[in-house]
This record gives C-alpha cells, structure tokens and sequence, in this order.
C-alpha cells in the first residue's frame, strides 16, 4: 500500500492508494523528459551566449560549460557556468559589449534568457506533470 505523508507544524495530511501511487509513478516517469528538457534548454542558452559574446581572444568563451545536476529525489538543476579552474573566471562576469548598454554580458547574454526560460520551464512541467497524473490515476482506477 502506498502512502504520502506531509506534515507542516501542526497540520497533517495523508494520500493513499491509487493517488499517491500515481503521484510516485509520474514523478518517477517523468524524471528523464525533465532532465532532457533542462539539458536542452541550458545547451540553447550556453550555444546562444558563445556565438553572441563579445570578446574575441576565447579564453573567456572557452571558460563556460553547461549541465545539469541531477541527485533524485531531491536536486535537479541546470545551469550554464564558468569554470572555476579557468583563468577567465576571475573577469567573465564583467564583460560589457556595446550592445549591452552598460550591462555585463553575463547577465544579458545568459542569466536574463535563463530566468525567462525558468518561468516557461515552470508551466510546461505544471501542464505535462498534470496530464501524466491524470493517465497514472485512471490506469491505478482500473
């Protein structure tokens, strides 16, 4: 029998079978779609910033990477960073170009894209986590 438990202070709450065994079932179906999905997303925003950035020498490009973080149940995270090996990591964050307007790079080329893909990112996984559910709650019904 499968069983959720949350308790927050003095409050309690308990899912049992079939709905907490669809919840399982969904999140464990849907860890690697997620994980596809925010590998191509940081790679998009990675490739975007290399082919955009302003400095030509390439030691700064050169320092960036991409990926993602992946520690079930509790850490999945993508990201684009700089190494912190590289001897760019000490100024990469504050290159300017011209198109910036007076704004670094980093920020415009990479943190600002981030942000707006984590928001997109955030809805698309409510309305697909939904639709598995739902499918996941009809199949333990029957």
């Amino acid at each position: 029998m499968s069983r959720i438990r949350v308790k927050r202070g003095s409050s309690y709450a308990a899912i049992d079978d079939p709905t907490a065994q669809a919840i399982i079932d969904t999140i464990e179906q849907g860890w690697k779609p997620i994980v596809d999905r925010l590998e191509s997303e940081a790679k998009t925003i990675w490739t975007t910033a290399q082919s955009e950035w302003p400095v030509k020498t390439g030691r700064s490009k050169a320092a960036m990477r991409y990926g993602v973080q992946f520690n079930y149940p509790n850490v999945v995270r993508s990201s684009v960073y700089i190494d912190p090996t590289s001897e760019a990591s000490k100024y990469v964050y504050y290159i300017k170009g011209r198109q910036d307007k007076g704004r670094t790079t980093w920020i415009v080329r990479v943190r600002e894209p981030a942000e707006k893909r984590a928001k997109d990112f955030a809805k698309d996984l409510g309305i697909t986590f939904t639709r598995t559910m739902r499918k996941n709650v009809k199949r333990r019904r029957s």
